[in-house]
């Protein structure tokens, strides 16, 4: 915002000591006094040229700080669409007044897809730690079928009837530690 600056006239009355400015239309101004009188009558508002000043600076600072802010704002919006951006695959948002929730949205997926990654990490070393340790002449059969999955234990020429509970890796680890059992003298 830009604004036309009044032309600013001093005046300094030597016996009083005091400054005083105005703007006004080609015509001098008489003006004097400590308490801002104003010799002549006129329209015109006149002003201590230390207060101008003043003015001056705070206006100054104000308009800075106020560009500050804008920048910050252009900033966080610029923030705000690079995010609605990344968590809707590149495809953007019509807009922010989803306000939280498609960020909120794409991190229960987030969070979802880790837990899946962490039970599929645990049945992957499962079956590594069995491949590891378990006894000459046993082996671990997983039979999966829709919407359910089991462990068979077979020790060296007959099955071990056991009933191994939870998830796939719970119920290897546990087939892994009956066998260790069964193999001690």
């Amino acid at each position: 915002m830009t604004t036309s600056k009044p032309e600013v006239v001093a005046w300094t009355d030597p016996d009083e000591a005091n400054v005083f400015a105005g703007w006004f239309k080609n015509q001098l101004i008489a003006m004097g006094g400590n308490d801002g009188h104003i010799a002549e009558t006129c329209d015109i508002a006149l002003i201590r040229l230390s207060d101008y000043e003043a003015l001056q600076v705070l206006c100054d600072r104000l308009q800075l700080e106020a560009q500050c802010h804008a920048q910050e704002a252009r900033t966080a919006n610029a923030t705000i669409a690079e995010i609605y951006r990344l968590v809707s695959g590149g495809t953007g948002e019509p807009g922010n007044w989803n306000g939280t929730e498609p960020v909120r949205r794409k991190l229960e997926e987030l969070q979802a897809e880790c837990e899946r990654l962490r039970k599929d990490a645990e049945t992957e070393q499962a079956i590594q730690r069995a491949a590891e340790v378990l006894p000459p002449g046993y082996r671990i059969e997983i039979e999966v079928e829709n919407d359910a999955g089991s462990v068979a234990l077979f020790a060296p020429g007959a099955i071990v009837e056991c009933d191994f509970q939870g998830g796939i890796a719970e119920q290897i680890a546990d087939a892994i530690n009956t066998a260790m059992q069964g193999d001690q003298p």
